[in-house]
């Protein structure tokens, strides 16, 4: 008797690592059928090729300016002591005082 996965038949094995493997060889097929038709799609409309290209250029404008404010913010933690030092010293001498 044969068991039956999405459409793929194969024998019951005692441990079902046989139809593990062949579930697992259906998958790969259907990855590859899928990456095909979508690169077949991006390669047929030149207009769609552009915006994929823009999304691209897009998110990485996105994550380049993510990780630059990372780094003012960690700048900004590093310095944090010395400009509150800084700040108070000023304050003091310009005559921010309650008197």
């Amino acid at each position: 008797m044969g068991g039956t996965f999405l459409h793929v038949k194969t024998p019951i094995s005692s441990d079902g690592s046989y139809q593990l493997r062949k579930i697992i060889r259906a998958h790969h097929h259907l990855q590859n059928f899928i990456s095909a038709k979508a690169t077949a799609e991006m390669e047929r409309s030149p207009q769609l090729r552009k915006s994929k290209v823009r999304e691209s250029e897009e998110s990485h404008r996105k994550r380049s300016g993510l990780s630059r404010r990372i780094e003012e913010r960690e700048g900004e933690r590093e310095g944090f002591e010395g400009e509150t030092e800084r700040t108070r010293f000023m304050e003091g001498s310009e005559g921010f005082s309650d008197r």
